[in-house]
């Protein structure tokens, strides 16, 4: 008898939890493009390593999700002399719902990178043990690429926003830079963040 509770406790469990769907189609196509290009530079690493805490984006239920590391596949000399793999964390996440993704994105402004709480559109100066990172906002997927501080030189951190942008950006989709310890800054389409104060007089006035 009780393990028959069990199983049904176990199935209850498990229709309550969101299934993972596949990735589509326009996702599946940029990524491609993307590994194809880089592909000379960098190889993926699929195996043994671990996604870095991004906020509340991790607990997220997106439909699709991924995650890998690019590792350079010559070694090269960081900002501080040491001769080494470049590694670059590699993350998407994806909603079929634009709804569920905006939802998500609001959660994720509460509690960002090392939980700080992001005011859409407005830079932050200081950001204490931020990472270098790009971020690209779609409405229905968010792309990050984050390295280590040591491995940031400005040309190369410029290639991969160009890059990200190439192949995951389009006319709408948002741009968010963040460098070691600060500044981050909304460098395309960046929301207005003072949208919310105007809806609000505009209410009142009528």
């Amino acid at each position: 008898m009780a393990l028959k509770r069990g199983v049904i406790v176990g199935l209850f469990i498990l229709g309550l939890s969101r299934p993972m769907l596949a990735q589509s189609e326009d996702l599946t196509s940029r990524l491609t493009s993307f590994e194809a290009e880089i592909s000379e530079q960098f190889k993926k690493i699929e195996y043994n390593v671990v996604e870095p805490e991004w906020g509340a984006l991790n607990n997220s239920e997106p439909d699709h999700h991924t995650y890998f590391q690019w590792k350079s596949r010559k070694k090269r000399r960081d900002n501080l002399e040491r001769k080494n793999y470049h590694k670059i964390d590699f993350a998407v996440y994806e909603w079929n719902d634009p709804e569920d993704g905006t939802w998500a994105l609001k959660s994720w402004m509460d509690e960002f990178m090392e939980g700080r709480k992001l005011r859409p559109g407005r830079e932050v100066r200081a950001y204490e043990y931020a990472r270098p990172s790009v971020v690209i906002i779609d409405t229905n997927y968010v792309v990050i690429a984050q390295m280590r501080c040591a491995d940031y030189f400005e040309e190369e951190f410029d290639d991969w926003v160009k890059l990200l942008e190439k192949h995951f950006g389009h006319s709408k989709a948002m741009t968010l830079e963040l460098y070691c310890g600060g500044p981050l800054k909304w460098t395309k389409n960046a929301p207005d963040p003072n949208k919310k104060k105007k809806r609000k007089r505009r209410r009142r006035r009528r």
